[in-house]
């Protein structure tokens, strides 16, 4: 029986009482009334009900969310024979046997030359560095001005290229082989009213309801604007660019 039914047979039955006693009666002597609307509550419901084709009859089965079933039926619970990948560790993965070998491995094979690789890792360290140098080669290159570098070989940035030089210099190790990147400078972004757009009256700006914050904002992004003009970055990225050794190459063919 829906919820609707309910009511409106509850409805029926409440103007049955209404109309025998009257409306002053009623609210007089509700009580009074009680078994009368109770009575005439359950005969409308059996009349609606007779009629709710949600009613468990042959015409009208129930919904399965409305059926009744024992825990100690058959129909509860049945006994069946699952089988799936179990790793060594006694996960069970069902279907899944990548996972399953995956979470029972130490190591793996690496994706180009086959060699056990811890499975943290796709490739095993030679391959990693041919690739990663293959990479490198594939980049365009600019000539380094100012700013930072990074040495992509060691995940490590320089606060210029004589810094990079020197490093490589006192490590002993030969400049081209830091595969170095030219960086990009990263500023603040300016700051914007749509951030607090959701939370703005309908129709108002940020300067109508709080004029002292809309003023503290322009300010900042005055700083902001400032600090791209002087070329004052918060931090440092890579680019794409490597820098372009080329000059620094001497008569021999190494690098200074």
């Amino acid at each position: 029986m829906t919820e609707a039914t309910l009511r409106q047979a509850i409805a029926n039955g409440i103007n049955r009482v209404v109309e025998e006693h009257g409306d002053e009666t009623f609210i007089a002597c509700g009580y009074a009334a009680h078994d009368n609307m109770i009575a005439y509550i359950a005969e409308e419901l059996a009349v609606v009900s007779s009629c709710d084709p949600r009613t468990d009859t042959e015409e009208h089965p129930m919904s399965e969310q409305q059926r009744i079933v024992l825990s100690t039926s058959d129909e509860a619970a049945s006994l069946k024979t699952v089988t799936g990948w179990v790793s060594r560790h006694g996960r069970f993965f069902g279907a899944d046997e990548r996972t399953a070998r995956y979470d029972g491995s130490t190591h793996g094979p690496c994706d180009e030359c086959g060699k056990p690789v811890e499975r943290s890792w796709t490739r095993c360290k030679d391959c990693r560095e041919r690739v990663g140098l293959e990479r490198f080669l594939a980049r365009p290159v600019k000539p380094y001005e100012s700013g930072m570098v990074f040495a992509d070989a060691y995940d490590r940035y320089f606060h210029d290229l004589d810094e990079a030089v020197e490093w490589a210099e006192d490590e002993g190790l030969e400049l081209d082989t830091l595969r170095l990147l030219l960086c990009d400078p990263v500023y603040p972004r300016m700051l914007d009213d749509d951030h607090w757009q959701d939370e703005l009256p309908e129709d108002c700006t940020l300067a109508d309801v709080a004029p002292d914050l809309a003023e503290a904002i322009g300010k900042a992004n005055d700083v902001i604007a400032q600090m791209r003009k002087d070329h004052k970055p918060m931090s440092w990225t890579p680019s794409k660019y490597a820098v372009d050794l080329s000059a620094r190459t001497t008569p021999e063919g190494s690098t200074r």
